[in-house]
């Protein structure tokens, strides 16, 4: 995150598979004052509510990991702890990643 805030005036960061928002809550209050917009990513409503009670400054979409909607090339870095392994289809999901990711050709 570091280099690409040295690179860029503004980022945005995916949390894919957010949970109840530990990850983006840590980050944000590291990061406070930085021009980052932070995304969150659930299938679980439930998990989401509880993320969304923490006052976060995130947009949240409910959605698995291989169909979330965000434009392509529109996410400057994507994070996912601990979730993968849990993921029904891998390589939708990476496809989706990638190509929510910026192109580095």
């Amino acid at each position: 995150m570091e280099k690409l805030l040295e690179q860029k005036e503004s980022i945005t960061v995916l949390d894919l598979a957010c949970g109840t928002g530990n990850y983006l809550l840590g980050q944000q209050s590291h990061y406070e004052g930085k021009n980052i917009k932070w995304i969150g990513v659930d299938l679980s409503l439930d998990m989401l509510n509880i993320a969304k009670s923490k006052n976060l400054t995130a947009e949240f979409i409910n959605s698995d990991a291989e169909s979330y909607n965000l434009p392509e090339e529109s996410v400057d870095l994507i994070v996912c702890n601990f979730t993968f392994h849990h993921f029904e289809n891998k390589q939708k999901c990476l496809a989706k990643m990638f190509a929510t990711l910026p192109s580095f050709r």
